[in-house]
């Protein structure tokens, strides 16, 4: 009797394993099938939908005779992005032809991109089936509505989820850390320069974390690098648009609109996200129960 029962433990143990490494490989393909699915549709929204008139203003510039015209044009304050995006989008309109979905192809590739770094932090952080509501999470935001739209939100959407990525990968060597944070910070500032407003919550973390006598980390730092370098290769295009259009905006921010701004950002989904909060509540209560 002995015998058998220390025969069947490594057995079940065996089997747990098993188990394990199969909902791990299961999770893996479901968020990859996620990712495709937006894709796709993505797509087929794309071919049915005509361009609003943010993304003619992207199609004009990128189509532009010559590279250094998009430059020119961007410093008279023709539009408030980066000639770093308009580049990409004169890229893939180029090698796959005028129309509808090339220029929105960028946007729809780092939309998935993201979703899978999204899943990944997750999954490292915690298992699987958490990385997977991460990614349903992102999904249930506005982002389905304007990531395949051909501006640049869905690449700072990436880029900011690769941030975080390197920010919790601890995998990294710390040095591998602080460049690919500091090459995500310099990419997405080149992409939107709005995007050095993402460096806060790092920051906000780091200050919670200090001690006094203690450096900021190396990740902090090149991040601020990162944002600092192209601020200044493309301060003539900023300081031109601000000049151009500073003092009659038509939407300045305000507290007002910045309060009203949380309930839209997930248009759709309250009631799963609720759903989500409580079962996870419900399965940490079973967890402690011996």
């Amino acid at each position: 009797m002995q015998t058998s029962v220390k025969e069947t433990l490594p057995r079940h143990a065996a089997s747990d394993a098993t188990r394990a490494g199969t909902s791990a490989l299961w999770t893996y393909i479901v968020a990859a099938g996620l990712a495709i699915f937006y894709f796709v549709t993505s797509i087929q929204i794309a071919a049915h939908r005509v361009f609003w008139f943010d993304e003619l203003f992207t199609l004009h510039i990128a189509r532009l005779p010559q590279l250094s015209t998009i430059w020119t044009a961007l410093s008279n304050g023709v539009d408030a992005l980066p000639p770093t995006y308009y580049m990409t989008v004169r890229l893939f309109d180029s090698l796959f032809g005028p129309g509808d979905v090339a220029a929105r192809v960028p946007s729809m590739i780092a939309m998935c991109l993201g979703l899978l770094l999204i899943f990944d932090c997750a999954r490292r952080l915690t298992d699987g089936l958490h990385g997977l509501i991460a990614l349903s999470v992102a999904t249930c935001s506005f982002l389905p509505y304007y990531g395949y739209e051909a501006r640049s939100y869905a690449i700072y959407f990436m880029l900011a989820a690769l941030a975080l990525w390197a920010w919790t990968n601890a995998s990294l060597s710390r040095n591998a850390q602080a460049v690919l944070f500091g090459a995500a910070f310099f990419a997405g500032v080149c992409y939107h320069y709005y995007f050095g407003i993402c460096l806060l919550p790092f920051a906000l973390s780091e200050f919670l974390r200090w001690k006094p006598g203690q450096r900021p980390s190396l990740k902090i730092v090149a991040g601020f690098i990162g944002c600092v370098i192209p601020v200044l290769l493309l301060s003539p295009l900023i300081l031109s648009f601000s000049r151009k259009f500073a003092g009659g905006y038509w939407n300045r921010p305000s507290f007002l609109e910045l309060r009203a701004i949380y309930s839209q950002l997930f248009p759709d989904g309250l009631f799963l996200l609720a759903l989500i909060a409580i079962w996870i509540v419900l399965s940490r209560s079973d967890d402690a129960k011996p």
